[in-house]
């Protein structure tokens, strides 16, 4: 009797042994978080590519933190680099994109933009396809611009020169965006994301994450 006691516990503790060790699905091992962080500028100017070289772009950026926390400014120089950062993220999960940024000065005289590229997709080159989204100082807000081969579409979605220097949040559905000027969803990982401050601008841009809707 002792022994088959002994035989059927056995046999318990082993259908549980295998229970537990059964493989988990993707979605139980990997739980889905609100938000990816893109860019906090923690480990600036890494992972990060300046169209004509840092010694130009240095120029130009910095991190700066304090009690405001992280982010990067752009001084005002006589002239303008790109910044851009190749990062995946699956933008059908997290389409939204939102960043902090503000203004404290424009140029005296003339127009100018302080710009944040998002590229979800690349084309058939391969090279990436951009929307470039401006805050404008002169520029109408909502104006939507269609791009081409080589060209970026544009979305303007802050405009005027308002230096209060209060940070003013965005948050854009850049999937929803691409739709629309593409007529079509991006394919697989999105690509990356830049930033371009004019020249004659001082400007500061905060985190930038992606976001579920």
């Amino acid at each position: 009797m002792a022994n088959l006691l002994f035989i059927v516990l056995t046999a318990i503790i082993g259908v549980g042994s295998v229970a537990s060790d059964a493989p988990q699905s993707r979605e139980d091992s990997v739980p889905q978080v609100e938000r990816i962080i893109l860019a906090d500028f923690s480990r600036y100017p890494e992972g990060w590519v300046a169209r004509g070289g840092f010694s130009k772009a240095n120029e130009i950026y910095e991190v700066v933190e304090g009690e405001e926390g992280r982010y990067l400014r752009a001084r005002e120089r006589s002239e303008s680099v790109r910044l851009f950062k190749k990062i995946g993220w699956d933008s059908k999960t997290y389409p939204v994109v939102e960043w902090r940024w503000r203004v404290k000065k424009w140029p005296e005289a003339g127009s100018g933009r302080v710009t944040v590229y998002i590229a979800l997709d690349r084309d058939l080159l391969g090279i990436p396809a951009m929307t470039k989204y401006h805050w404008s100082r002169d520029e109408t807000e909502g104006e939507l611009r269609e791009g081409g081969l080589f060209r970026p579409s544009e979305r303007v979605i802050q405009s005027g020169s308002l230096e209060s220097g209060d940070w003013i949040i965005e948050r854009v559905d850049a999937r929803a965006d691409f739709r629309k000027i593409s007529g079509r969803d991006p394919q697989g990982e999105a690509y990356g994301i830049g930033i371009l401050v004019d020249p004659g601008i001082e400007a500061e841009i905060g985190e930038i994450v992606a976001m579920k809707e």
